[in-house]
């Protein structure tokens, strides 16, 4: 069994990183299904390519580069809002749900 102390230290890390802590963040919010956002069974979905689960934990971390993350991380002046609706703010949340 993992050390359950070491295991809090890495969960509290994580949840520290301004940007990469979204999604642990996100999970702790009230209309989110905790039991099933922490099932993670798709990770062990047959022939999911290394390369997919990267980029579906990557967005689940708000990480994928769109107006939202280019706006607040990279900081280069252009507007957060969505490209689509040009209402609501670019996030990865949004663009899936939206």
């Amino acid at each position: 069994m993992p050390n359950t102390v070491a295991l809090q230290q890495i969960k509290s890390k994580w949840e520290e990183k301004p940007f990469h802590g979204q999604y642990l963040k996100r999970t702790k919010e009230k209309d989110v299904e905790k039991d099933q956002t922490n099932n993670c069974q798709w990770l062990n979905t047959r022939g999911l390519k290394s390369e997919t689960v990267v980029f579906l934990i990557a967005a689940q971390d708000q990480c994928i580069k769109n107006n939202y993350y280019q706006n607040k991380i990279q900081k280069d002046g252009n507007s957060p809002k969505c490209t689509i609706c040009g209402q609501l703010q670019e996030t990865g949340d949004h663009l899936v749900s939206g």
